[in-house]
């Protein structure tokens, strides 16, 4: 049987950025958010869908980042409307917590060894 499902699958290799609120610096959390969109096809000619559900986006136990622990993850799937028509779009979110043991190894304690070597200064 032919249902007319199109399934196309490609590797990439993506730069995103992540917008930071850095309101609560170094005790912050943040969520980055990748979205994937048509911006060509609309919902009458294209529609988005995780392949296998809640498994589709999966985290690596291997990635790591010196600064970051990441809290876990999120898909979605969002049909958003414009003024050329309605496209699909599918969503993932990143939530990472920043790791504080890092900012006190490289910030707090020789910020404040240097405070205390400045005030020997005065001692002597």
């Amino acid at each position: 049987m032919h249902t007319g499902d199109i399934l196309r699958s490609i590797r990439l290799t993506i730069k995103a950025t992540c917008p930071l609120d850095l309101q609560y610096f170094p005790m912050d959390k943040q969520m980055c958010t990748l979205e994937i969109e048509s911006f060509g096809y609309t919902m009458s000619d294209l529609k988005f869908r995780w392949e296998d559900g809640e498994k589709s986006v999966q985290m690596s136990p291997d990635v790591s980042l010196p600064q970051f622990n990441v809290l876990g993850h999120r898909q979605r799937i969002v049909e958003a409307s414009l003024s050329s028509g309605n496209y699909s779009r599918l969503l993932a979110d990143v939530q990472f917590d920043r790791a504080l043991g890092y900012y006190v190894i490289q910030v707090y304690i020789p910020s404040s060894l240097i405070v205390v070597m400045s005030w020997v200064s005065f001692w002597l």
